[in-house]
């Protein structure tokens, strides 16, 4: 296999999706705590049954957010900079948002297949 034929990401687009993966793997983890709490609270089986789908759409949610947040935090300081008169010092880019979202995806597709499982395995 030739390794120099497959896609190369700018560094910056990289980063973003690294970041986002860190990200959405919290956010996952964060939805899973809660879940585990109502869980408790209700003993509702149902909860139980759809934790994989919370944790998969937690996962996407807080990637996203994460990435507006920083593209936001950027945007204000290149603001700040040129009304200083000095140049903007950063690329501020739908595309770094989706970098960051797009971390999420292995999170999200795994979480999705594992919902599928269980409710093969429960309706069985």
């Amino acid at each position: 296999m030739n390794l120099d034929s497959l896609p190369m990401f700018a560094q910056d687009k990289a980063n973003h999706y690294g970041y986002g993966s860190w990200v959405a793997t919290a956010a996952a983890i964060v939805a899973m705590c809660v879940l585990v709490l109502l869980w408790f609270a209700t003993q509702a089986l149902a909860v139980v049954v759809l934790m994989p789908l919370g944790a998969g759409l937690a996962a996407p949610v807080g990637a996203y957010a994460a990435g507006r947040w920083v593209e936001s935090r950027q945007h204000d300081i290149n603001r700040r900079a040129i009304a200083a008169g000095q140049p903007a010092p950063h690329e501020v880019s739908v595309r770094d948002t989706n970098a960051t979202a797009l971390g999420a995806l292995p999170i999200l597709v795994s979480m999705l297949v594992l919902q599928v499982a269980l409710l093969v395995v429960i309706a069985s």
